[in-house]
């Protein structure tokens, strides 16, 4: 329909364009119907999600409708992004993810300030009740 003009299944002329749809999944507000990608999808704390707004056009004598992402060329780059996240955070061969060195490094520091901080006010709690 949005490159010929007609619609393929009737031929009608009559074309509503770019017909925005509402996502009624949430009842206080109406956001346009959209692609939704994940671009860091093995990310816990800085997951990306980018929308992509959708629009019909719809025939308006048989009612077919076609969706048309208003993006296109940024969603092909958001999904190629996720792609390649989601492929360097896939286990090597020795089911080990290639940066789980580095959150093991993190939690050994992590855990080390811990204990230092623990007894730390424990030598405190000690030196302050003592005579």
């Amino acid at each position: 329909m949005k490159s010929h003009g007609s619609c393929p299944k009737c031929g009608s002329l009559r074309i509503v364009r770019e017909a925005l749809v509402p996502d009624r999944t949430d009842a206080s507000s109406s956001n346009p119907l959209s692609i939704r990608v994940v671009e860091n999808p093995a990310a816990t704390l800085f997951r990306v999600p980018r929308d992509f707004p959708l629009r019909a056009w719809v025939c308006g004598d048989c009612g077919y409708t076609e969706f048309y992402a208003t993006q296109p060329e940024e969603l092909v780059a958001s999904e190629r992004r996720a792609r390649q996240a989601q492929a360097s955070n896939l286990p090597d061969s020795q089911g080990i993810h290639a940066d789980m060195p580095r959150a093991l490094v993190l939690v050994a520091v992590t855990l080390a300030v811990l204990i230092a901080i623990g007894l730390a006010a424990l030598l405190l709690l000690i030196v302050r009740t003592s005579p």
